[in-house]
């Protein structure tokens, strides 16, 4: 739908809206507001006392300046703004439409608006007359007074009580509503459409209420600074049965009004910035951020922004940035740029954000955070090697490096290697070169022989996993004279000029010793019967001997060897003394191990005897451990109580290392010579003397002899006048054994030894 203003905008009462914009500070401003309260929304407006028409002409007459409108005349005569449009047979230009637009008195429209109105539909006639053929509509009209968006109220089919609310594009088009919205006629609702900047445009959402029902209906998205652009608010009778006469009146037939009052306009005066979301390419050098205002203003505006990651980091994927953006003043854009960094790699696409800041109170922000998406810009390219051309000494060993391929990868992309065609020269099957990653190895050094091939060429195939490139590899063979081929220390031109060995051969003569190392040790390489010194071996061993062996036993032969088949000499670096005697436990003659001191050989006080043995070979050394273990005499008495350690052990369970075992004070052997145990402390000898006469007229004399006790042996002819013999016997703890001769000077009958 589009409204004609031309020199008919004389014929209407019209109400525009300024499009000179003039900045203030934010607030809100109401246009005007007026009053509704004489209008009696029981009587159709032709009933109501305090409503007039200024319209001079009656029904069929020719048009008149006002035609549509009637005015509230007040008791003082003053008129009201309150006003309605329609009623019955009234003219209409152009054809079918009474327009009656809003002036309200500000100097112009700021980022945000909102617009209200009392508006009362209801019969022209008390008796309610239905007419179908007429709309009512409220339309925002532009700053060339074309239509941007109308709310109307139409007819519904057959109900003369109720209208439907449709919206209408710029083209009067009906706009898509969620819902289908009824009013009633005959009551008073108040409408209030609301215009905010919602991002990229203006959001348009309605209200419409009363005292028992509210609407609530979102309307349709303008594009961004469109409320900056209102001019004006229509109200409009439309008749769709408008007949246009011979006489070029126009007539239309309606039989409604609608009545409005207390209509009001108030606007934010802050100056909204728009920042939109971007999108840029990785491979783009920078992004370009448009940051825009609807109208000039006559001073800077001053933005704050800063980058902030997002799965894009600041160095790897953008240049971090944080300053001041400025629109200058009379302008309405200013543009910054973020530098973007392409990292060549496959990946998903990546965002950071860019937020937005001001110390100016009347600036305000659509977005204070876009959001910059970055597309990957990955595409893949083959990679690329050229011909190369590398050398290597003839003979080198299986798995020298010869040198690295270098190949390139416009994405940076994984390469990987392979040997396309190979070479064989020697026949045997196995290819002379072979690839581990990016190097290329010997595989057969049996290949590179200078004297049959001096160069080698390979094809080797490059690839990212999805293209490839081929080259070839020229592997020149070096006939290098200075070079260790065999890797024996010595080059080629000694050992073919010098030594007269081979230079392919590390053990010419193959005595098991290589070539330099035989020059080193001043023998004749060439020579496999002569070599270089080795240090004799010997290992830890272990021997077994009796305890209490004679000195100059045999232990055991020293096991040694010597690779040169040297005259070796062992000796005894460290022995052992365990009776600390000074006389040391064993001793070497020859390669033989020897005893050196039975006394030491007592496994009763040290079961195992360790020495350290050195071998020479009269240059270099070696040294072992040897280990002589005792074995255990039990023939024999270590106590020298008199018993045998199997006697002990076996027979009296007594020990083979105390003389007392029971601790009684009186040795094993007396208590049981005497007959009491050798076990039990409480068991003691009885005080017996035993006689023995022996030959050569000797007499032997026994009797268990107490510790620290003196005894002396008497002698008696007739038993009453007893004769001490000189000597005194001190006790111990053992059988005393005291041999007399049997002579003229004791030669009594009687005999008996006395505690003193």
């Amino acid at each position: 739908m589009r409204y004609y203003f031309n020199h008919l905008l004389s014929a209407l009462l019209i109400f525009t809206i300024s499009n000179h914009v003039q900045m203030v500070s934010a607030q809100t401003v109401d246009v005007y507001s007026t009053n509704f309260d004489s209008l009696n929304p029981g009587l159709a407006l032709t009933g109501q006392d305090g409503w007039k028409t200024n319209d001079p002409k009656g029904p069929g007459e020719p048009a008149g300046e006002s035609d549509g409108l009637t005015r509230l005349v007040l008791p003082d005569g003053a008129t009201s703004r309150a006003a309605y449009i329609g009623g019955p047979y009234r003219a209409a230009y152009p054809p079918g439409r009474t327009n009656v637009m809003l002036w309200p008195e500000i100097n112009g429209i700021g980022a945000t608006l909102k617009f209200t109105v009392s508006i009362l539909i209801q019969p022209s006639d008390s008796n309610g007359i239905y007419s179908e053929s007429d709309t009512f509509a409220w339309t925002f009209l532009d700053d060339t007074y074309n239509p941007m968006f109308s709310i109307a109220f139409e007819p519904t089919d057959n109900d003369p009580e109720s209208r439907k609310i449709t919206v209408l594009n710029e083209n009067g088009a009906k706009v898509n509503l969620e819902e289908q919205h009824l009013i009633n006629i005959r009551q008073l609702y108040e409408l209030e459409v609301l215009m905010v900047p919602n991002g990229e445009h203006v959001s348009v959402s309605a209200n419409l209420s009363n005292t028992i029902s509210e609407i609530n209906f979102a309307i349709l998205n303008l594009p961004a600074c469109s409320t900056n652009r209102v001019t004006g608010v229509a109200a409009n009778w439309i008749m769709t049965d408008a007949k246009v006469h011979g006489n070029g009146i126009v007539t239309g037939f309606g039989s409604n009004y609608m009545a409005f009052d207390n209509y009001a306009l108030s606007t934010d005066n802050s100056v909204y910035v728009g920042i939109e979301d971007e999108t840029v390419s990785e491979s783009d050098q920078f992004v370009n951020i448009l940051a825009t205002i609807c109208d000039p203003i006559d001073e800077d505006v001053v933005i704050k922004y800063k980058t902030v990651d997002g799965s894009a980091i600041a160095g790897l994927d953008y240049e971090s940035s944080e300053a001041v953006l400025i629109i200058p003043a009379g302008q309405v854009s200013a543009n910054l740029k973020v530098p973007i960094m392409d990292d060549s790699s496959n990946e998903e696409n990546e965002f950071f954000s860019v937020r937005f800041s001001t110390e100016d109170q009347k600036i305000k922000f659509i977005d204070s955070e876009i959001t910059v998406t970055i597309e990957n810009s990955y595409t893949n390219l083959k990679p690329v090697i050229a011909d190369q051309t590398f050398e290597v000494q003839e003979n080198s060993p299986k798995d020298r490096i010869i040198r690295v391929i270098v190949a390139t990868d416009p994405n940076e992309d994984t390469l990987s290697f392979s040997i396309t065609s190979n070479a064989d020269p020697n026949g045997n099957g196995t290819p002379a070169l072979r690839i581990a990653d990016n190097q290329l190895l010997v595989n057969d050094s049996g290949d590179l022989d200078f004297e049959k091939q001096s160069a080698l060429q390979v094809t080797v195939t490059v690839s990212d996993g999805e293209l490839t490139d081929q080259a070839i590899i020229t592997v020149n063979l070096n006939d290098d004279r200075e070079e260790d081929a065999d890797g024996d220390g010595l080059t080629q031109s000694q050992e073919e000029d010098i030594y007269g060995t081979s230079d392919t051969n590390v053990d010419t003569d193959g005595d098991g010793y290589a070539d330099g190392a035989e020059v080193t040790a001043q023998v004749d390489p060439a020579d496999p019967n002569s070599f270089p010194n080795e240090a004799p071996v010997i290992a830890n061993q272990s021997f077994s001997v009796d305890e209490n062996t004679a000195n100059g036993t045999i232990v055991g032969t020293i096991a040694t060897t010597d690779a040169n088949q040297d005259t070796l000499i062992c000796t005894i670096t460290e022995n052992k003394d365990p009776d600390q005697d000074g006389n040391e436990a064993l001793r070497v003659e020859g390669n033989k191990l020897l005893v050196n001191d039975s006394g030491d050989l007592d496994f009763e006080k040290q079961s195992a005897l360790q020495v350290t043995i050195t071998v020479s070979d009269g240059e270099l050394t070696d040294q072992a451990i040897i280990t002589v273990n005792l074995k255990d005499d039990r023939e024999e008495d270590a106590d020298g109580d008199g018993l045998t350690q199997s006697q002990e052990e076996d027979i009296y369970g007594t020990s083979d290392t105390n003389v007392d075992t029971d601790g009684d004070g009186y040795a094993d052997d007396c208590e049981i010579l005497f007959r009491s145990s050798p076990n039990n402390a409480k068991s003691v000898p009885a005080f017996k003397i035993k006689m023995n006469v022996l030959e050569g007229n000797r007499l032997e004399l026994l009797f268990p002899g107490e510790k620290r006790t003196l005894y002396s042996v008497q002698t008696s002819d007739d038993m009453k006048i007893w004769l001490s013999l000189e000597k005194l016997i001190i006790g111990q703890g053992d059988t005393v054994q005291e041999i007399f001769s049997i002579s003229r000077a004791n030669s009594g009958y009687y005999w008996r030894v006395r505690k003193e």
